[in-house]
């Protein structure tokens, strides 16, 4: 059913979010869909933003899709489909800020008309429309995935509520990481300086690449560069 969104995380660059076609909703004979079709109001086109931070993935052109772009978000990756050809303006291995421009809407590949096909993937495609309507789901779904992972490797007994409150403050500051260690908070750090774009082994080893990688992007925000994750580096980390 067609309506306008109360958006949160907007995809358009103007914020209007009229939706044509829901998760899983098609007209009837048509196949089951993996996303959700969005064009502007009035049935006007925009420019496409990335919804969160996060690393361009892949780009290119497939029959299906059109040309599409993928971002990864560390927890999940968001893909944008039948973008206008010559139009994207990024490519893979490139941060992207939430709310940076990654191309303009079209109908290429197997399209009816103008608009964005947006989809959320996680280990498969998931409904995309609580990323678009609630507030700080990304980051919150980061640090979820934190206490998960303090939890898995000190056995921290935090409650995964998406908060770094005092009990997952003291679990990280009791438990830095650095060169030599392996564990499942390893493998989260890792997999957050993926996102922002250091291309290392997401692997739960500590080695030298991740060392380094700690470093830079500890120059980048401007924290001490030791190499060592404690709560400093963390929140940067998930802030991001």
């Amino acid at each position: 059913m067609s309506s306008m969104l109360d958006v949160k995380n907007p995809v358009l660059k103007n914020k209007d979010h009229y939706l044509t076609s829901d998760y899983k909703t098609r007209n009837p004979g048509r196949p089951t869909h993996n996303g959700m079709d969005l064009i502007g109001m009035n049935r006007g086109l925009d420019y496409i933003i990335a919804i969160d931070s996060g690393v361009v993935s892949k780009t290119g052109y497939d029959s299906a899709m059109g040309y599409y772009v993928n971002i990864y978000h560390g927890e999940c990756t968001s893909v944008y489909f039948h973008m206008k050809k010559d139009s994207i303006r990024v490519r893979a291995g490139d941060f992207l800020n939430k709310g940076d421009i990654i191309g303009y809407m079209g109908s290429t590949g197997r399209s009816t008309g103008p608009h964005l096909h947006f989809g959320i993937k996680t280990t498969s495609y998931i409904d995309p429309k609580p990323y678009l309507l609630t507030n700080n789901i990304f980051y919150k779904n980061r640090v979820k995935a934190l206490q998960t992972s303090l939890n898995n490797s000190y056995n921290s007994k935090l409650v995964v509520d998406g908060i770094i409150g005092t009990m997952t403050t003291l679990a990280i500051k009791n438990n830095p990481i650095k060169l030599g260690s392996k564990n499942n908070f390893v493998k989260f750090v890792q997999q957050q300086l993926y996102r922002v774009g250091y291309p290392i082994a997401v692997d739960g080893n500590f080695g030298t690449n991740t060392e380094n990688a700690v470093k830079k992007f500890q120059t980048r925000v401007g924290i001490s560069s030791d190499g060592i994750v404690g709560i400093d580096t963390v929140k940067k980390l998930v802030n991001m």
